[in-house]
């Protein structure tokens, strides 16, 4: 079983994605440390050296590298489901999960992280605010066409595995 956890910078991804392959005795990835490994760099660092498009080229690669395994939880970066048609290769290959979150509980998430998200280099709260609720309205329509929709404010690790569990994959 492949699982792709989608959604926005903050929503929770790869805290739940560990708890979640933990569960389900499942390998756990972290699409951002998968590019940083094979790269030896921090993604921040090729952020700023290449640019994001360089970046989403290399989510691409990368997953579709892990696309050669069996058995996985993947937790993706926040734009990985937006470009080159990954949405569409992970609801192929998996179950895709999207954890919602509020522009209210990303911005509350993200104000004291902004050193290490790369795309938020925003000065001031309002700012970021503003970029949370662009960005999110942009993505959701790659977002929502996740198999399973699940809100990241309140997540019961049983509930998803249940979801998952339950879930049958359309033919």
């Amino acid at each position: 079983m492949r699982i792709f956890l989608i959604g926005f910078t903050a929503s929770g991804k790869t805290t739940i994605g560990k708890q979640l392959a933990g569960k389900l005795g499942l390998t756990f990835f972290d699409i951002d440390q998968y590019i940083e490994k094979k790269f030896d760099k921090p993604v921040s660092t090729i952020f700023s050296e290449r640019g994001e498009s360089h970046l989403r080229l290399l989510e691409m690669t990368a997953l579709h590298s892990l696309l050669f395994k069996p058995d996985f939880v993947l937790s993706t970066g926040g734009g990985t489901p937006c470009f080159y048609d990954n949405m569409r290769r992970m609801n192929n290959n998996g179950i895709t999960i999207y954890l919602e979150a509020s522009v209210d509980e990303l911005f509350s998430r993200l104000k004291n992280d902004l050193g290490n998200r790369p795309l938020l280099q925003v000065k001031t709260e309002d700012a970021l605010k503003q970029f949370i609720e662009i960005n999110l309205a942009n993505r959701k329509i790659f977002y929502e066409k996740a198999h399973i929709r699940i809100s990241s404010s309140s997540i019961d690790i049983n509930k998803i595995v249940d979801q998952i569990r339950d879930f049958q994959k359309p033919e």
